[in-house]
């Protein structure tokens, strides 16, 4: 038996260009089959709508960038995690191998986000297993039995409880009516003067100071109106945020915060939030100023001004988020930093300052009004009068209401009692009540140990290989060193030389520099090798611009290897690269075509009891191709590759109900959906050459002195 294994090896290997051959035409035959887009935008052809099973996939956003290739001499390797330098495997003038491990740090960080997730799976497992262990046919049966008896006497006894609703709220409106109306009365009495005691009393000095300082207080809310209104649109023509100002020169807003997208994110959110609360002071005031003065009570007037605190304190405790976002701006010709320091003063330092004195003006109204002599006579009876026609007013609209609330609750019941019933036929027929509850949590353990397995993945990362055979020409790096990430600390490297290294220059515009950081890996395609394709790494980031033709570029270097020493590669040959800028890893997944927008939810057709239906779904990260479920879908439910409504499906002649499933050819189709999608990965450019291995691991790589920025 050996020897037959041994003559069939020697076969395969003495004739491994056909076997090549072989497997290109099975490729090339498997990809023809597989389905293509509509070369017509916006017509799509239902004839190839096909049945899938939901698989689990990668999700990558590519991008991709034109560059020409230069000489590197040196590579200086660093870590990309902060952490105490653990071990040193090598010394100045030792040979290395590629992917041989040089260095190591402390994984605390990591080790901590392993165990949460370690916790948070079993977690996930015992809420399976309770869901489990709680599989009773004939404890759901009595829990069900005992609802429906609930339900059902309540409804032998719901119209009388709502007579006896209706009746209370009936005398609580009896009761309201007169308080208000006596209290009225008063209140009209006094204001004739019929009172000898009290005729001249709507004359007093009291109600004059008082009238004077409501007054007063109203005219200074209009006068902080403008005054804020006029600080939002200066923001706001400066952001462009509203329709206001977006008609207006927007060359400068691409600089503003740039550094810090999470700055300016919050800078715009306190916007909308300002916005928001002086809309409404401005409605506060536009209710009050119609109203004559003496008809106003100091509710009214404390009311405008807790508004103005509320703002006031917004301004004074988020002024930093506007200051510290301007100073994030990269400086140009056109955006000079005095106009940064401007702007971060105006609405960072000033912006706190009248904070703070929106917040005085309110503790000095509240003092102000404690200070008036109070009128017990005609304010407290006004006051009275206001209060009881309130509760009036709510107690009427609540019987307007009754009416209707009460044969929602009805409905509802008969709803409950309906639900019961078929629960308790579920029951009967074996059906348990928490199936779809059991297939949630399969799919919730299934998300937590991805999660687990993405984070132990991370551990190659702390780890610093050598990308390529070469020797080590200088060292910073030692045991117990600190590896510190933050800008201003010095970087330490271990420095490898190697002559088949080469270098790839990008040019890239602002809209997508602020995708890309060093350690990115790269596939590298080459005009000369249109057959080939080389892995490599962002080595380095310039964030000096360059400006040309109004256009603003940064220099970004790409590091990769020859795959064979004998390749002829010379500088300034041109090529591009593609670098995945944000990827997730094996999820749920379903082609785009597949999801479509009704009634405001993302659903798919999905086979249910041979039965095709719309199942709504809930979606997250997408590519040109996939997107990926977060809820909805478990993995192997059957579903449209392409969206169509059932009466669409009938009219294209695709059968709706009984659908026999083909299990092997749907497996047969996603062995294809997992080829393209290699495909996709490791790039379309001819063959792929060697681009399988190649691979740059967690490597990260910087270039050495001397060398670009």
């Amino acid at each position: 038996m050996p020897e037959k294994k041994k003559s069939l090896f020697a076969r395969i290997v003495k004739n491994r260009w056909k076997s090549v051959i072989i497997v290109l035409i099975v490729f090339a035959i498997l990809r023809r089959r597989s389905p293509r887009k509509s070369s017509s935008p916006g017509i799509q052809d239902f004839s190839e709508n096909r049945d899938i099973i939901v698989w689990t996939g990668d999700l990558a956003t590519v991008l991709t960038i034109q560059g020409s290739t230069q000489f590197s001499d040196s590579q200086k390797l660093t870590f990309m995690n902060k952490g105490k330098v653990k071990s040193v495997n090598v010394k100045v003038g030792d040979l290395v191998k590629k992917w041989q491990i040089l260095a190591t740090i402390t994984t605390d960080d990591l080790d901590d986000q392993v165990e949460q997730a370690r916790i948070n799976l079993d977690d996930a497992k015992q809420a399976l297993q309770d869901l489990l262990n709680g599989y009773n046919l004939e404890l759901e049966m009595l829990q069900q039995q005992a609802n429906y008896n609930t339900l059902f006497l309540k409804q032998q006894t719901i119209d009388q409880d709502h007579a006896l609703v209706k009746e209370e709220l009936e005398q609580k409106i009896k009761d309201a009516k007169k308080n208000y109306e006596d209290t009225k009365a008063d209140y009209e009495e006094l204001l004739s003067g019929s009172n000898s005691a009290t005729a001249d009393l709507a004359l007093s000095s009291t109600i004059r100071k008082r009238n004077t300082t409501f007054q007063k207080a109203v005219f200074d809310i209009k006068s902080e109106l403008l005054k804020l209104q006029t600080t939002l649109d200066a923001y706001d023509q400066i952001m462009l945020l509203t329709d206001k100002f977006r008609y207006m020169d927007s060359s400068t807003k691409i600089y503003i915060g740039a550094k810090d997208q999470n700055l300016k994110n919050q800078s715009e959110s306190m916007f909308w939030t300002l916005s928001s609360q002086i809309a409404a002071l401005a409605s506060g005031y536009a209710r009050l100023e119609p109203i004559a003065v003496a008809d106003l009570t100091n509710n009214d007037i404390l009311g405008l001004y807790r508004q103005l605190e509320t703002i006031g304190t917004t301004m004074m405790n988020r002024w930093d988020i506007n200051y510290d976002m301007f100073k994030a701006s990269i400086e140009t010709n056109s955006f000079p930093q005095k106009t940064i320091n401007e702007y971060a003063n105006t609405y960072g330092t000033t912006i706190q300052k009248e904070g703070i004195s929106y917040i005085t003006m309110y503790n000095t109204i509240v003092n102000t009004l404690d200070d008036l002599e109070s009128d017990t006579s005609v304010e407290d009876t006004k006051l009275k009068m206001e209060k009881y026609k309130t509760a009036l007013d709510k107690l009427e609209l609540q019987k307007e209401l009754l009416l209707t609330t009460q044969q929602q609750e009805k409905t509802k019941l008969l709803d409950d009692i309906a639900t019961t019933q078929r629960n308790i036929t579920k029951i009967k027929n074996g059906e348990s009540l928490n199936e779809s509850k059991i297939k949630q949590a399969r799919n919730g353990v299934t998300q937590r140990q991805n999660s687990l397995n993405s984070l132990l993945d991370k551990y190659g990362d702390y780890r610093l290989k050598a990308n390529f055979d070469g020797v080590i020409t200088q060292m910073d790096i030692q045991v117990w060193d600190s590896i510190d990430m933050s800008s201003n600390a010095t970087p330490k490297y271990i420095y490898v030389e190697n002559n088949n290294i080469l270098e790839m220059i990008l040019s890239v515009e602002q809209v997508d520099i602020v995708k890309l950081k060093m350690g990115m890996e790269v596939i590298v395609y080459l005009d000369a090798y249109p057959n080939s394709s080389y892995r490599g790494v962002i080595s380095e980031v310039n964030t000096v611009p360059t400006t040309a033709g109004g256009i603003t570029t940064y220099s970004v270097k790409i590091t990769f290897e020859k795959n064979h020493p004998e390749e002829v590669i010379l500088a300034g040959m041109g090529g591009n690269a593609k670098i995945i800028t944000s990827q997730t890893k094996n999820v749920l997944i379903v082609p785009n075509q597949a999801i479509s927008r009704k009634d405001g939810k993302n659903v798919v057709l999905r086979l249910n009891a041979n039965i095709w239906k719309d199942q709504e779904v809930e979606i997250w990260t997408s590519d040109e191709n996939n997107t990926e479920i977060l809820s909805g879908l478990v993995l192997g439910d059957t579903i449209k590759s392409m969206y169509i409504t059932v009466e669409g499906m009938e009219n294209a002649g695709i059968t709706t109900v009984e659908k026999k499933i083909d299990v092997q050819e749907m497996m047969r189709q996603d062995q294809q959906n997992s080829m393209r999608s290699m495909e996709r990965q490791y790039g379309g450019n001819g063959g792929g050459g060697n681009a399988g291995g190649n691979g740059w691991g967690g490597v990260r790589v910087k270039l050495g002195p001397g060398v670009g920025g």
